[in-house]
C-alpha cells in the first residue's frame, strides 16, 4: 500500500522537520524535500499537497524564484512561516492545528491513511521481499538499531543476526538490558566481548578526533568479522530521518549485497512509537540517544576505566532523578560528562582533589540543533547532592547552559 503524501518543501532553515512531524501527527505521510528539487521531480512523487516553509532570514534567493513554479505540480500549496499568518509554532495545537488538518483533509482530500501500525506491517513485508533467503547482520547500539532489529525479526526471523559489541563504552547495565530485549525477539542475538580490545587501542589517546576514528574502525572491523562468521550478505542500519543530514558511514571493507535502512524516513519520536508496536520493553524505548562512540564523547581527554565507571554511575543517577521528576518528556536529551581535571574538595577534616562533572540537558526537534533546557533549582540541588555524596571521586557538578549551535550536543 502506497500512502498518500504531502511534500514539505524546505526553502531554508530548520523548521521543515517540525512541519513534517505535525503533518504526520494528522495521519498523513510527509517527506521533506529541499528547494533545489525541480517541479517535475516533485510531480513525479504524486503529492496530494505541498507545504512551503522557511525562516525569513534563511529563504534562499534561488528558492524564492522557484516558488511560483509550484503551480506546475498541480496540487494545493500552503505557506507556513516566512511571515505568513500560519506559524510553525501554531501547528502544535489550537487554531493552527485545525488549519493544518483542514488543509490536509479538505483542501488536499487526504484520508489520513498514515499510521505507525500500518508502517510496521508494510515495512516488514517489504523487507521480507527484499531480503529473500539471504542472511542479515545488524549491530545494535541503541534505540534506533534495536527497533530495526525488531522489525527484521518480524520480517525474516532467524535469518537476522543482531550483534551487541561490548566496547566498555556503554552506559550502566546497557549491554545486559539490550541482550535481554533481543533474546525476546525471533532472531539470533550475539554478544561480542571487546572491552579489553577497545581500551588497549584507546590507551593514552586524548585527541577526540583520534578517539572517534579508533572506535569507528574497531567497531567496523568487529562487525565485518561477525558478518563473515554468520554468513551475512546484507547489512541493516538504524538510520533515521535526521541521520540523513550528516555523514555517519562506517569504514567497512565488506561490501554487502544489500544495505537496509527501513527507518530512514522516521523521526526519533516515531521510532519510539514503532518500538512499542514491535513489543520492545520500556527500558529500550525510553533510552536516551548515545552515539556509536558511546561514553568516549562524554569522557574528556584520555579514557580510563576509573573515569568511565564513575561516569556510568553518575549518568544513572542523573537519569533516575530526571525521570522521577517526569522531565524526560520535555527534555529530549540529557546526560552527564566527566572532565579530565580535578578540583579541591573537603571530605571531613581533610582536603582532597576529585573530578568535576558536567550535566547536559537539551530540547530539540531534529537532534541537529538544540536549546539548553532549564532544570528546576531544587532538582539540580538534589542531583548535585547525590553525585557528590554517593560517588567517591566527584567534588563538583556544573550545568551546561550552551545551545547547539555553537556547541555540539555531545562534548567531544
Amino acid at each position: 500500500m502506497k500512502h498518500q503524501m504531502v511534500i514539505v518543501l524546505n526553502l531554508g532553515g530548520s523548521q521543515a522537520l517540525t512541519v513534517a512531524k505535525r503533518v504526520r501527527e494528522c495521519g498523513v505521510y510527509s517527506q521533506v524535500i529541499p528547494y533545489t528539487a525541480e517541479p517535475e521531480e516533485l510531480a513525479a512523487l504524486a503529492p496530494r499537497g505541498i507545504i512551503v516553509t522557511g525562516t525569513c532570514d534563511n529563504v534562499h534567493a534561488a528558492a524564492a524564484e522557484k516558488a511560483p513554479r509550484l503551480a506546475e505540480v498541480g496540487c494545493p500549496v500552503l505557506e507556513v512561516g516566512m511571515g505568513t499568518a500560519v506559524s510553525v509554532e501554531a501547528l502544535a495545537g489550537g487554531i493552527g492545528k485545525t488549519c493544518l488538518d483542514n488543509f490536509l483533509k479538505i483542501t488536499c482530500d487526504c484520508t489520513g491513511d498514515w499510521s505507525m501500525a500500518d508502517f510496521a506491517r508494510q515495512s516488514a513485508e517489504e523487507l521480507r521481499q527484499t531480503i529473500g533467503d539471504r542472511r542479515v547482520l545488524i549491530g545494535v547500539t541503541g534505540l534506533d538499531t534495536a527497533t530495526t532489529a525488531a522489525l527484521l525479526a518480524q520480517a525474516v526471523g532467524k535469518q537476522c543476526t543482531a550483534v551487541v559489541i561490548d566496547s566498555g563504552l556503554l552506559r550502566k547495565n546497557e549491554v545486559q538490558n539490550t541482550m535481554e530485549a533481543l533474546k525476546g525477539l525471533d532472531l539470533n542475538a550475539v554478544k561480542v566481548n571487546a572491552e579489553t580490545k577497545f581500551m588497549f587501542k584507546l590507551l593514552g589517546i586524548d585527541d577526540p578526533v583520534k578517539k572517534k576514528a579508533i572506535i569507528t574502525q574497531e567497531y567496523a572491523a568487529l562487525l565485518e568479522r561477525e558478518a563473515a562468521r554468520h554468513e551475512a550478505t546484507c547489512l541493516a542500519l538504524g538510520t533515521v530521518y535526521t541521520d540523513l543530514l550528516v555523514n555517519r558511514a562506517l569504514p567497512l571493507e565488506w561490501q554487502p549485497e544489500i544495505t537496509l535502512e527501513p527507518l530512514h524516513n522516521l523521526f526519533k519520536d516515531e521510532v519510539r512509537q514503532l518500538a512499542e508496536i514491535l513489543g520492545l520493553p520500556e527500558e529500550i524505548r525510553r533510552r536516551q540517544p548515545l552515539p556509536l562512540y558511546g561514553l568516549a564523547t562524554r569522557c574528556i581527554g584520555a579514557i580510563t576505566m576509573e573515569r568511565l565507571d564513575l561516569l556510568r554511575d553518575a549518568d544513572a543517577i542523573y537519569d533516575e532523578e530526571i525521570r522521577k521528576a517526569k522531565l524526560d518528556k520535555n527534555v529530549n536529551q540529557f546526560f552527564a560528562a566527566i572532565t579530565n581535571f580535578k578540583s579541591a574538595a573537603i571530605r571531613g577534616n581533610r582536603q582532597t582533589y576529585e573530578y568535576t562533572l558536567v550535566l547536559r540537558a537539551a530540547a530539540t526537534n531534529d537532534f541537529i540543533s538544540a536549546q539548553w533546557s532549564e532544570i528546576p533549582t531544587d532538582l539540580l540541588r538534589t542531583i548535585s547532592r547525590r553525585l557528590t555524596t554517593e560517588l567517591s571521586g566527584v567534588s563538583r557538578v556544573l550545568f551546561d547552559v550552551t545551545s547547539t549551535p555553537p556547541s555540539a550536543i555531545e562534548f567531544e
